[in-house]
């Protein structure tokens, strides 16, 4: 009921439904809540309508922020499995804008309900979400200032004083990796 009222016509429908998601998050606990949001996020069919997605999504971020609030054990515990679906899924690749937009909320509320607790042992996986967010040409330009502003709160969370210094930190990294990966390449290498 949630996923189909949270994307009403009616604004009033929308925010009400919204709310109710947020009190689902604080009040219900995590090890029910995510398990359930990431199988329906996870079904082959489920996946194949952008507007389902963008609902699970929606109320999925929603429920992350407020569950951090009294639960935020549970959902350091869930918070792999759903970094591994989105990096797994093809959201990140998605020409819809509605499901681009909601995969930015969701890693951007993942990154606040993270803080520097649970965020700075996952920096490199919520970078590069970011960091491919931030590239879609789909992105417009408001949601681009979204994934810029969601960098600077990770590298914050991180110890880090700015996005440049996460970008040296995490590009040098990526240079690294891709370096010792050209130094195993003969001339079979694909």
């Amino acid at each position: 009921m949630v996923y189909r009222l949270i994307l009403d016509e009616e604004a009033d429908v929308r925010n009400r439904t919204l709310k109710i998601a947020e009190l689902l998050g604080l009040f219900v606990s995590t090890d029910y809540m995510f398990p359930m949001c990431l199988s329906h996020l996870n079904d082959v069919e489920c996946r194949a309508t952008p507007r389902f997605v963008s609902a699970c999504l929606t109320a999925l971020s929603a429920v992350i922020v407020h569950s951090s609030i009294r639960f935020g054990n549970q959902f350091e515990g869930h918070m792999d499995r759903l970094i591994e679906l989105i990096i797994s899924s093809d959201y990140l690749e998605s020409d819809n804008l509605d499901v681009l937009d909601k995969v930015m909320k969701v890693t951007k509320n993942m990154v606040i309900a993270a803080g520097s607790d649970y965020g700075k042992p996952r920096r490199r996986t919520l970078f590069k979400i970011l960091l491919q967010l931030g590239s879609n040409p789909s992105m417009p330009a408001q949601a681009k200032a979204e994934v810029d502003e969601t960098l600077v709160l990770l590298s914050k969370n991180c110890g880090l004083d700015d996005a440049s210094d996460l970008f040296a930190a995490e590009l040098e990294s990526l240079l690294k990796e891709m370096k010792e990966d050209y130094d195993q390449w003969n001339k079979h290498t694909p």
